[in-house]
């Protein structure tokens, strides 16, 4: 934050038009909330009246993050290519089916993971990594070079100087 001060305001990007939030600390409580009110919408019918509210943990089961791992390796994505969506969902069934015999709650587990970048870049401390919506996939074409789906720059009012009026031109 000190570092960002020092620069001019001209100089400084603008937080605001790149979207980001939270651009010098890590809203894990708003996360957390963002992520229990989806889970809760989704799997309102499973609970109806009981009216308890369950917490997130974090997942600590070998058997589920093993075949989380060998689902995400790069060594499997290879194979995934060759045997095609299948395979995948054979994956996924085991997943659930592990994680169902150790009672572990799936949609409120947490997964520490491990980012590493596959182009250039070197992400720093507060970078966001966002999950791209199916119709960012879908409108993205894949001759295109570029690394993914960007988002595009959000509009900022402009503040006036104490001068202006708001119907002055």
């Amino acid at each position: 934050m000190a570092k960002h001060l020092r620069y001019p305001p001209d100089k400084r990007p603008s937080f605001q038009k790149l979207g980001v939030p939270c651009p010098f600390f890590f809203p894990w409580k708003e996360l957390v909330h963002q992520w229990a009110a989806a889970v809760n919408a989704a799997h309102s019918g499973d609970r109806e009246g009981t009216g308890e509210e369950r917490p997130f943990f974090v997942l600590r089961s070998r058997k589920v993050t093993r075949r989380l791992a060998a689902l995400l390796t790069e060594e499997n994505k290879e194979r995934k290519r060759l045997q095609g969506h299948a395979q995948t969902l054979e994956a996924i069934r085991g997943i659930h089916s592990a994680a169902a015999e150790t009672g572990v709650d799936l949609p409120r587990a947490l997964v520490c993971v491990w980012v590493a970048c596959c182009s250039k870049g070197i992400p720093n401390r507060f970078d966001s990594i966002c999950i791209p919506k199916a119709d960012d996939l879908s409108t993205e074409s894949p001759s295109d070079a570029s690394a993914g789906p960007c988002e595009s720059l959000h509009k900022v009012p402009r503040k006036r100087k104490s001068g202006e009026k708001k119907g002055a031109k």
